[in-house]
């Protein structure tokens, strides 16, 4: 293990948090029903967060462009198995897959 992360901090006390890591950052929002129930109005709901981004990922300086935003959800279980199985591909029990969206260079 790292000896900086076993040692006091310059806050005085042990652990990973460092204020000489702070920065500005551009903002975050978040959407959750706290009881785990899947609605579309959760959904809804951060894309209203998204919409009112004023700063870099909502929209750039010229009110035009942005540098990316998005949302992070639950895509149903019930969803992908009504699309894999005419592919004959198995996905398991709910809970036991993981899907993600990946951009890359070209070449």
């Amino acid at each position: 293990m790292d000896k900086s992360l076993q040692s006091p901090n310059k806050t005085g006390t042990p652990g990973l948090y460092d204020p000489r890591f702070e920065h500005d950052n551009c903002g975050i929002g978040a959407v959750a029903n706290m009881k785990g129930i899947k609605t579309h109005k959760t959904v809804e709901q951060a894309l209203h967060i998204v919409e009112n981004l004023e700063h870099r990922a909502g929209k750039d300086a010229d009110g035009k462009t942005g540098d990316g935003v998005g949302i992070m959800l639950q895509i149903s279980h019930k969803f992908f198995k009504k699309v894999t199985k005419p592919l004959n591909i198995g996905i398991g029990e709910e809970r036991g897959i993981r899907c993600g969206h990946v951009f890359l260079p070209p070449g």
